[in-house]
């Protein structure tokens, strides 16, 4: 058979296929963007991957070393002024604490003389009234 004598309705739909179905062009297109993207992140990743292998590196080998070494001195001064802190404030209580004792004596004191006052002048008011009835 003749290329003329097929059946018009699948010729016509092999040029419209051809002219409007798009997809195997767009499926070429799409896995094209895709591995461009794929192999460009990879290596991105990869080297972001190895800057932070080589920071983290530089840090353990010597980072840690350097900081131990630059805190110490500082260290030591803060725990200096804090245990100096420390044994003003344990002053300052154990004075205070001895100045409340001394406060609570000195209350109790004055309440026993006034009732030691209170007390010999009610016996000197008896001793009065007594004198007074003989």
């Amino acid at each position: 058979m003749s290329s003329g004598s097929r059946n018009p309705a699948a010729e016509a739909f092999k040029i419209w296929t051809r002219l409007f179905n798009h997809r195997p062009f767009l499926k070429g297109e799409v896995e094209y963007f895709v591995k461009n993207f794929q192999d460009k992140r990879g290596d991105r990743e990869i080297e972001n991957i190895f800057a932070v292998l080589e920071r983290v590196s530089e840090l353990r080998d010597f980072g840690v070393d350097r900081l131990e070494g630059g805190i110490e001195t500082p260290c030591n001064n803060i725990r200096t002024n804090l245990q100096t802190a420390e044994s003003l404030v344990s002053e300052i209580l154990l004075h205070e604490d001895s100045k409340e004792v001394e406060q609570t004596l000195l209350v109790s004191r004055e309440a026993r003389e006034k009732e030691l006052k209170d007390f010999s002048s009610h016996i000197q008011r008896r001793y009065l009234k007594i004198d007074e009835d003989r």
